[in-house]
């Protein structure tokens, strides 16, 4: 799978579960995937960034950032497909390339994961995130 078809089926499952298509709220290709209800990204595709900025290779990757717990972004973060953030908290944010390297399945769990974190949270608690969400 090339990071074209990875994308697709990104958005394609973002689409079908959570009923969210990507916005554009930049002149370029950028698409976000935002709440619609608080208007929060949860994940946003950033192409062309440079690999050594990512893992001091040469050439270019298409990326897709999620909101991600810390822990397990220190702990997900392997230095090959996965990465701190690209322009964004690496300490709450990872870069997931798109070139096919990471499974479908680990995708839709950091976007899922993402959309959790990233809902309304709890009026209860006031520092949790809402269940329902």
């Amino acid at each position: 799978m090339n990071g074209s078809d990875t994308l697709k089926n990104v958005a394609e499952y973002i689409r079908r579960k959570y009923g969210i298509k990507p916005d554009y709220p930049f002149e370029d290709d950028t698409p976000v995937f935002r709440h619609t209800d608080n208007g929060k990204w949860f994940a946003i595709v950033i192409r062309d960034v440079p690999n050594a900025k990512l893992c001091g290779g040469e050439g270019r990757s298409d990326v897709i950032n999620f909101k991600c717990d810390p822990l397990l972004a220190s702990c997900a973060a392997d230095g090959k497909r996965i990465f701190p953030a690209y322009h964004m908290n690496k300490r709450h944010w990872i870069s997931v390339m798109l070139d096919g390297s990471v499974s479908a399945d680990e995708i839709s769990a950091f976007a899922d994961l993402s959309y959790k974190l990233t809902g309304q949270r709890s009026r209860n608690d006031g520092k949790g995130y809402n269940e329902t969400v």
